[in-house]
């Protein structure tokens, strides 16, 4: 890893130590990966600049909030590579974001968590070894309530101008596996390269939500 990403996640465990909540936002693709085609634009481009905006907004409505992004622009990610750093951070949420080309009226935003059709099952004891697969029932209950809230957020009223929430979904979906704390894959359709930019702030109040709730429970 570049000796600049090293000092940003050693800075990033500082801050986190200091404030409260800590937040990883993974905009899909990287360097070796364009992603989907989203109008004139590939995916890794859009979703890093979502990713970028969302995390300025997050922070400017509650600065103690410390949010950190998985890549910069040129940089290749490894398999595993945002699930290992996640786990190290020991963050607060992961929030994968991707988007694809929309050939229907109206946008769409869905949010997905990983499952393999697993949550009946019983977690085991703390001192136990999960597989990386199963990484996911660790922080199962945690991940079931930040879903439910980020979907009761996102589905409100004052946003079906903009999208139409699909709902939530769990998968057992690649970018998250492997990643301990409660992680969510948020899916947006585009019309064109630039739509991104109306779900900042659904998304961002979102996520404010998420954090609130977490402040009430601890």
């Amino acid at each position: 890893m570049p000796i600049i990403h090293c000092l940003v996640y050693m800075l990033f465990i500082y801050s986190a130590m200091i404030h409260g909540y800590s937040l990883m936002l993974d905009p899909a693709g990287d360097a070796q990966h364009a992603g989907r085609m989203v109008h004139d634009t590939f995916e890794r481009g859009i979703t890093l600049q979502c990713a970028e905006q969302l995390k300025k907004k997050i922070e400017s409505i509650n600065p103690t909030i410390r949010t950190i992004l998985t890549r910069f622009p040129g940089e290749s990610v490894e398999p595993l590579q945002n699930a290992h750093f996640a786990n190290r951070l020991d963050v607060d949420l992961y929030i994968s974001i991707h988007c694809y080309q929309e050939r229907e009226t109206k946008p769409q935003l869905s949010v997905y968590y990983v499952s393999y059709n697993d949550h009946f099952i019983t977690k085991t004891y703390d001192v136990c070894f999960y597989p990386y697969d199963q990484a996911h029932r660790i922080q199962a209950q945690k991940t079931n309530d930040i879903v439910r809230i980020l979907s009761t957020s996102l589905s409100q009223k004052k946003y079906a101008r903009l999208y139409d929430f699909k709902g939530y979904y769990g998968l057992p979906i690649k970018p998250l596996i492997g990643i301990k704390s409660p992680a969510i894959l948020l899916e947006l359709s585009l019309k064109n390269s630039s739509d991104w930019q109306p779900y900042i702030e659904p998304i961002a109040h979102a996520i404010i939500h998420v954090v609130e709730h977490n402040e009430t429970t601890q």
